[in-house]
């Protein structure tokens, strides 16, 4: 007997998302792009924090060295909440102002494309702050 299985290939369609970076002094820039996106709300809210963390490194806010955030999405009497969950491996040197920005970017960019409400964790647990400075909700 032969057993054929499916493609194991992400389907990706072009789509577009709204992207929020915020500079370290404040200023918010919003741009639509155009990408390829997965199908699946939190897979394409992933794909476009990932795509947010490469525009701000370019603005020189997000480090290189801290990766993309694991995103989750659940469902709220308020609509969807949006779970990011900050991967930091090791302590990651930010001022206050790039952390804030970096906070301010994935909440605008998080609610522009879907979510109600952003909650954080850091490596998977309840964070009290994104990365050792800016308070951050946790709680769902």
């Amino acid at each position: 007997v032969t057993i054929e299985l499916g493609s194991t290939e992400e389907v990706l369609r072009e789509g577009e998302a709204t992207l929020v970076v915020v500079d370290e002094v404040g200023q918010e820039r919003e741009t639509t792009r155009s990408l390829p996106l997965p199908e699946g709300a939190t897979a394409r809210l992933t794909a476009v924090l990932a795509e947010l963390r490469a525009a701000s490194i370019m603005q020189g806010v997000w480090p290189a060295e801290l990766p993309a955030p694991r995103v989750f999405l659940l469902p709220s009497g308020r609509g969807q909440v949006a779970v990011v969950d900050m991967q930091v491996p090791q302590p990651v040197g930010v001022s206050v102002e790039q952390e804030s920005a970096i906070l301010r970017s994935l909440v605008a960019t998080a609610q522009r494309n879907g979510a109600g409400e952003v909650r954080f964790l850091r490596n998977g647990r309840p964070a009290d702050t994104l990365l050792g400075h800016v308070a951050v909700a946790s709680e769902l």
